[in-house]
């Protein structure tokens, strides 16, 4: 009692009783020690009827529970007995390890089985292997057919810890394939990066020089080290595409700043697209000074800007009387056209989706990306999940400042 149990017995009874005005479907069934009464409040009924003869045996999974003068069992889980799985060694759903899939409204976890031993008992023999096999023997993977049957029906002598835990031979083989793809992708991603013809900046100009002037601090080594990193590959005539990592308050802007400034002084525009309206007016009040020193033009284009005004930034943007364009998503949206936009800053970007940095990329011809973030990434987690871009770390706070 109170345990979930099966029970393998014969069918007594099957049938619809009432209790008020509520309808019950009820199936009885004797495995010979006693009686046990399964219970539907909702469902099928039809079907429920057609599937429980009085006479044929089937097996119940559920809660059992005390009732009255009796045992129940509410909305078992079920399967009718014949000849053919009478030895139990056909049984989908019952003796074995089975898998739960997710259900959806009306999608069942029996239905679910069916159609997916359908699918793996006849197709799963066609998948071929997007591995090379040395590599499959070099790091001992299970064949890939009999990891995809596995996966959703394990064989009975398996460890259902390791499946449950997501390490079971199956698991591991499918997961290295994902992996392996996704690196693959991120290879021939980056790839397409370096064929493509980017900006060679001229970097090193006097408007650099007045801007670093102009700040009432030093850069700390490590900006420094990261604004160099940035610089070599403007230099270079391939697009940049670099993570820029550091804690809040390590001096992330002021490095991007400084590469827009040497897009600015190569005749390029600039635009930095941050996640919120705040970060963005974070963003302006801070570069608008230092811009105003150097005698470069900022605008702001954010989701509130008022109609006339956006006009008139958009406007500013497509004649290119505007150097450093800062936003939020209104940058991406249709009607706002660069006249000539060399670099972009995208600022926490794990705020972004792909389709979003794409769109704003568009904007230009092959334009240099820097995005940065303040999220602490591990070294191996950043090759793996930003394995297309280059990466660079702010690792030194200023004096006076902690993380």
């Amino acid at each position: 009692i109170g345990s979930r149990e099966s029970v393998i017995g014969k069918v007594i009874n099957a049938e619809i009783q009432r209790y008020r005005k509520k309808k019950v479907f009820e199936v009885t069934i004797d495995d010979g020690s006693g009686r046990l009464t399964a219970k539907w409040f909702k469902g099928n009924y039809t079907y429920l009827r057609n599937t429980f003869k009085k006479g044929a045996r089937a097996i119940l999974t559920g809660e059992i529970r005390e009732f009255l003068f009796g045992k129940d069992i509410i909305h078992p889980d079920f399967e009718i007995l014949d000849e053919e799985n009478d030895n139990h060694d056909n049984l989908l759903h019952f003796k074995k390890i089975v898998p739960i899939y997710s259900e959806t409204e009306g999608l069942h976890q029996k239905y679910i089985r069916r159609i997916m031993m359908e699918v793996v008992e006849n197709y799963s023999r066609y998948i071929l292997s997007p591995i090379p096999e040395e590599i499959c023997k070099s790091q001992h993977l299970a064949d890939i057919n009999y990891s995809m049957r596995n996966i959703h029906f394990p064989e009975l002598d398996q460890d259902i810890e390791a499946f449950n835990s997501l390490r079971s031979v199956a698991h591991r083989r499918l997961v290295f394939d994902e992996f392996f793809l996704f690196e693959l992708g991120m290879a021939l991603k980056k790839k397409g990066y370096i064929l493509e013809k980017g900006i060679s900046f001229k970097k090193d100009g006097k408007l650099q020089e007045r801007f670093y002037q102009i700040l009432p601090f030093k850069l700390t080594d490590a900006q420094k080290r990261v604004i160099e990193e940035i610089k070599e590959n403007m230099e270079s005539d391939f697009p940049m595409n670099r993570l820029l990592q550091g804690d809040v308050g390590c001096g992330k802007t002021v490095v991007s700043m400084a590469a827009m400034v040497i897009a600015c002084e190569n005749g390029y525009q600039a635009a930095i697209m941050a996640p919120t309206e705040i970060l963005a007016e974070q963003h302006y009040s801070n570069i608008k000074e230092w811009a105003g020193l150097l005698g470069l033009k900022v605008a702001i284009l954010t989701g509130s800007t008022k109609t006339v005004e956006r006009r008139n930034v958009r406007e500013k943007i497509e004649s290119g009387d505007v150097d450093i364009i800062i936003g939020t998503h209104a940058l991406i949206q249709e009607g706002v056209e660069f006249k000539k936009l060399g670099f972009i800053v995208i600022d926490e970007q794990h705020r972004f989706g792909v389709v979003q940095r794409a769109t704003l990329r568009g904007k230009g011809i092959n334009p240099d990306v820097l995005v940065m973030t303040a999220t602490p990434i591990p070294r191996s987690l950043a090759m793996t999940v930003y394995g297309d871009l280059d990466i660079s770390v702010i690792d030194e706070m200023p004096p006076g400042k902690k993380p």
